[in-house]
C-alpha cells in the first residue's frame, strides 16, 4: 500500500505529493542548513502535513521533508503556465498568463 497524505482538501501519494510541491527531504543525519527566521512547511515521518511555522520551532527530527515559505505567502503554480505564484488570494495566475487573458490571446 502506498503512503498518501491529506492536503488540498484530497488525498495524495506521499511521494507525488513532495515532487509536486517542491519539498526538499531531510537527511537524518545532518539538519537542513536554513534560518531559523524562514517560515517552513513541513510533512512529518507519519506523513502529515504540519501548519506552517518558523525553522527554528520545527522539532527536525520528527520531519520527512520541508519547504520553505518566501516572504511568509504560500506559492502556488499558475493555473495556465506553472510558474510559481505567491497565493495572496484565490487567484492562481501569473502576471504574464493575466495580461495575456485580459486581451483575449
Amino acid at each position: 500500500m502506498t503512503a498518501t497524505i491529506r492536503a488540498d482538501g484530497m488525498e495524495w501519494p506521499l511521494q507525488t505529493y513532495l515532487d509536486a510541491m517542491s519539498f526538499s527531504r531531510v537527511d537524518p543525519f545532518s539538519l537542513p542548513a536554513i534560518d531559523g527566521q524562514v517560515r517552513v512547511t513541513t510533512v512529518s515521518l507519519s506523513g502529515e502535513l504540519a501548519p506552517s511555522t518558523y525553522a527554528s520551532q520545527v522539532r527536525w527530527h520528527d520531519v520527512l521533508a520541508f519547504r520553505p515559505i518566501a516572504n511568509g505567502l504560500e506559492s502556488s503554480p499558475c493555473d495556465i503556465c506553472g510558474e510559481p505564484v505567491m497565493r495572496i488570494d484565490f487567484h492562481s495566475q501569473c502576471a504574464s498568463c493575466e495580461d495575456a487573458g485580459e486581451y483575449g490571446w
